[in-house]
């Protein structure tokens, strides 16, 4: 088995330490959490420092979003649906439906009569 492999091998206590972390609606402390689980709050700081440790975390944190993006969704509709155009936007983009349209090279050439532009400074009109 490789090192890589190996990285990839968690415990018991530490796959609870990594839904703790990402779970969106804890709050403990990472004392509480040590507490928890059994271990001296050390051992929290070692694990983290594992290889893959935080991409661990980071994908349950994606399995905790997903969980929650139907009703994301859900509110971003009935923002729209009030008008907010940010909500609007974002459900179109979401979708596939907002359309960019290419960027356009606008070329302004001003021009103007020397006389007229002496009257203007004078303040004359």
């Amino acid at each position: 088995m490789s090192k890589q492999e190996k990285s990839t091998i968690w415990t018991a206590k530490q796959l609870k330490y990594i839904d703790l972390l990402a779970n969106p609606e804890e709050n403990r402390s990472k004392e509480k959490m040590a507490e928890e689980l059994g271990v001296d709050p050390a051992t929290l700081y070692k694990w983290q420092n594992k290889e893959g440790f935080w991409d661990a975390v980071y994908e349950r944190a994606m399995v905790y979003l997903n969980a929650s993006l139907a009703q994301v969704l859900h509110s971003l509709k009935r923002q729209a649906k009030k008008g907010d155009v940010n909500a609007i936007k974002l459900i179109l983009q979401h979708t596939g439906k907002l359309r960019k349209e290419p960027e356009q090279e606008v070329r302004v050439i001003l021009s103007w009569d020397e006389e007229e532009e002496a009257m203007t400074s004078c303040g004359a009109s």
